[in-house]
């Protein structure tokens, strides 16, 4: 943030969008530091980083904030419990601080994604996941890393200047199909 000041003396929109993928072990053997690994890096960096970028965007006017979360908490997908409550906190905290930002004219939104095999999860997509997971989605077929671009872009740009708060779901119809 403070090198984006100091190259544009101003921050227009924050994209959280770090995160890595949980322990992948069940409930019962998942250990106590890969919980709190995972929500020091999935939630506690989307809160400092918002924080930080809100200080700099009050003194601007305002801006745009978009969390990158997951379909995982809605979906409860098993073996991943440190991430799905992870994912569920940044959409708590999405709407949370679209309500104390919102009076400096501060929008936070966020993309719920589903399945994008890129990045954390590639090595886990085996065939068969990539099978099941294409089956569940309406659309049938995976997502690609630009769907989820095209969804933060929109929800960054003036088109969207009057949605605040809100968890854009971006998957092709998984969780409606279940």
């Amino acid at each position: 943030i403070r090198r984006t000041l100091d190259r544009f003396n101003r921050l227009d929109v924050l994209v959280n969008n770090a995160a890595i993928g949980g322990g992948h072990a069940p409930l019962l053997e998942l250990g106590t530091d890969t919980w709190l690994e995972t929500q020091r890096v999935n939630l506690l960096g989307v809160f400092l980083c918002t924080q930080r970028a809100a200080r700099a965007m009050i003194p601007r006017g305002g801006g745009a904030i978009v969390n990158i979360g997951s379909i995982a908490p809605v979906m409860a997908y098993p073996n991943i419990s440190d991430y799905n409550a992870s994912k569920g906190a940044v959409h708590a905290f999405t709407q949370t601080a679209a309500r104390e930002l919102g009076p400096f004219r501060i929008r936070v939104n966020g993309v719920a994604a589903g399945s994008v095999p890129d990045g954390m999860n590639r090595e886990r997509m085996t065939p068969e996941r990539l099978a099941q997971a294409t089956d569940r989605a309406l659309l049938g077929r995976l997502g690609v890393p630009a769907d989820i671009g095209k969804a933060v872009a929109f929800l960054a740009s003036d088109a969207a200047d009057w949605i605040t708060g809100q968890m854009l779901v971006v998957d092709g119809g998984t969780t409606i199909r279940g």
